[in-house]
């Protein structure tokens, strides 16, 4: 009896390694396979996405670049303008001032 329940316990061992535990292991295999892809086509997809964000936003900070430099430009051309026009207005003020100051000295000549 001893024996037999030794060759029934050998038996259903060998049958548990040949077919039972490859099967199991093949099933854990897939299984565990198909969460990772899962997970990895979940990674992939938000990978995606945060790529694509970040394509979106270097596209609006190089138009915003150029906009600030368009402004720069724009704005130099302003300030330029508005020193010629101080200029201007302070050339006419000193001519103003030197014919106040001839008809000042005309004055003064005609009172000699």
């Amino acid at each position: 009896m001893v024996e037999q329940t030794e060759e029934l316990w050998s038996t259903l061992m060998r049958f548990h390694r040949e077919v039972i535990q490859p099967d199991f292991d093949r099933s854990m295999d897939q299984r565990t396979g198909d969460v990772i892809r899962t997970l990895s086509d979940r990674m992939n997809t938000h990978f995606d996405a945060i790529y694509h964000r970040l394509v979106r936003i270097d596209d609006e900070v190089t138009l915003l670049n150029h906009a600030v430099k368009e402004l720069e430009t724009r704005m130099e051309a302003v300030e330029q303008k508005l020193d010629r026009l101080a200029a201007k207005a302070y050339v006419e003020a000193l001519e103003r001032r030197v014919r106040e100051i001839e008809l000042e000295i005309a004055g003064i000549k005609a009172k000699l």
